[in-house]
């Protein structure tokens, strides 16, 4: 499992990630905490005086929506990998925290912002094998026939079907590993906290390139979109590369913001926001903002249009002119994706006096007419959108609901202490001691099964037919 740390003080993060780092109060930055969205690499918000209260529960899984058997619509021309399913890292980015969600997937289905889903373990799996790697954590991802691992100390290996060691590589420190789209021959490796990130070829595990520092926000099969500044900065340098050469493609300086959507990157430059053509780092369109200099600027996009948070106003604006559409106020705001084609607005007001919280959420779609969310949290709220089988679903993170396409909730998944994981059919619950499949909507699993329990947290990562569990220094294939 990757190590998560609070940039500011420092402490160790629980997974999913809280909204606010319950040491110090920090706001963790979110990558729009929905699959592939690229993490701003601007600092977060100043944190309120209550801190919500989370598990700690070390966790490698994301919760992710449900989804439904059937087949899917035509897929988008870009592949970007997917947040929630197998591997979710915490970067340290400009005096912040910054969630990078990355997940490589062949299945079917994909999350709102078009990031693959991996293939589900549709009937009960047995243990293939077992291995033992150095420390007390590891991350891992699946790149073809293998599954790539970094281990405590920073080394990388790629185990074969079977569970064998088949190459390593201790060339640099490495923090987390990411396979890339449509190319299973290379996979993206990163630093921990002092950044750098380069590729590792999968054949032999050869050093294809590494550079010392920056960090990836977004991969698809086409490249990667780094980001590099430094701790004491409240912009990032953001670059487009190769993954397998590591040659810039295009880059632009002093970025506040980013979100990544479909062919296009959106970026937050000084006063200005931009849609940037990602193949060709051409500037579609710009349009000035105003925004002050301590303000935090939120961005969320869909095939559509793109929302802006600014202060206490969300505003969005055309896609393909950057004509305004529509605006809604709201106290502090995060607005993130909640399907293909709406965004949400979960809005937290707190009572100093009291340490309560109150959480609303609103849905919007091109038209702006907010639709309200009824959920079951009233300390945070966040989760992700997956499109699969012709229906849509949004699972929220913070509770385990998951909501349809009509906004109805449809039910509650796993314990208070459950991480839960998608796939292309169905969600993945972790609950202490076992995993349970569920196809998305449904109420009853298809399988259960038990697992390792450890005091020093489990982790339950998915890969194309199998899950990965990891405890106490072994991973477990479940197949």
């Amino acid at each position: 499992m990757s190590a998560r740390f609070c940039g500011a003080c420092g402490a160790e993060l629980s997974v999913p990630p809280p909204a606010f780092c319950i040491h110090c109060g920090t706001r963790v930055v979110t990558a729009s905490t929905t699959a592939g969205s690229a993490p701003p690499p601007s600092p977060p918000h100043p944190p309120p005086s209550y801190q919500p209260s989370t598990q700690n529960y070390p966790q490698q899984t994301y919760v992710s929506a449900p989804e439904t058997l059937g087949q899917l619509g035509p897929r988008r021309s870009r592949r970007w990998p997917v947040v929630a399913a197998v591997v979710l890292v915490l970067v340290l980015v400009a005096g912040g925290v910054a969630v990078l969600t990355l997940l490589r997937g062949s299945g079917s289905g994909h999350t709102a912002d078009g990031s693959m889903l991996p293939e589900a373990v549709t009937s009960e799996p047995k243990a293939a094998w077992t291995f033992d790697y150095s420390g007390s954590y590891a991350q891992v991802t699946g790149a073809g026939d293998l599954v790539v691992l970094a281990d405590e100390d920073g080394d990388v290996a790629a185990l074969d079907s079977d569970g064998e060691r088949v190459w390593s590589n201790d060339d640099e420190y490495v923090g987390y590993v990411v396979a890339v789209p449509d190319h299973d021959d290379v996979v993206v490796v990163a630093g921990g906290e002092g950044g750098g990130v380069g590729a590792l070829s999968t054949d032999d595990g050869e050093q294809l390139w590494w550079q010392d520092s920056g960090y990836p926000l977004a991969i698809d099969d086409e490249g990667l979109l780094l980001g590099d500044g430094a701790e004491d900065s409240d912009t990032s340098d953001v670059a487009w590369v190769d993954s397998k050469s590591g040659e810039e493609k295009w880059s632009i300086d002093d970025v506040g913001s980013t979100d990544v959507a479909e062919d296009a990157v959106y970026l937050v430059v000084a006063d200005e926001l931009r849609r940037v053509d990602a193949s060709s780092g051409r500037v579609s369109w710009s349009l000035d903002l105003s925004v002050d200099d301590d303000e935090y600027v939120g961005l969320a996009s869909t095939s559509e249009f793109v929302a802006v948070s600014v202060g206490n106003e969300v505003t969005a604006y055309d896609a393909g002119d950057g004509e305004r559409l529509w605006s809604a106020s709201a106290e502090d705001p995060s607005v993130d994706g909640f399907d293909d084609d709406r965004v949400y607005i979960s809005e937290t007001t707190y009572d100093e006096d009291t340490d309560d919280s109150d959480t609303s959420v609103t849905v919007y779609g091109r038209a702006g007419d907010g639709e309200d969310l009824s959920i079951g949290s009233d300390d945070y709220f966040y989760g992700i959108g997956v499109e699969a089988g012709g229906s849509s679903w949004f699972v929220a993170y913070s509770s385990g609901e998951v909501f349809d396409d009509d906004l109805q909730r449809v039910g509650r998944y796993g314990s208070d202490e459950a991480n839960l994981t998608v796939a292309d059919r169905g969600l993945y619950v972790h609950d202490p001691g076992q995993v349970a499949f569920y196809e998305y909507g449904q109420g009853k699993p298809e399988w259960t099964i038990d697992i390792p329990d450890s005091e020093d947290g489990v982790s339950v990562s998915a890969v194309d037919q199998g899950v990965v569990v990891e405890a106490d220094g072994e991973l477990t294939m479940y197949r």
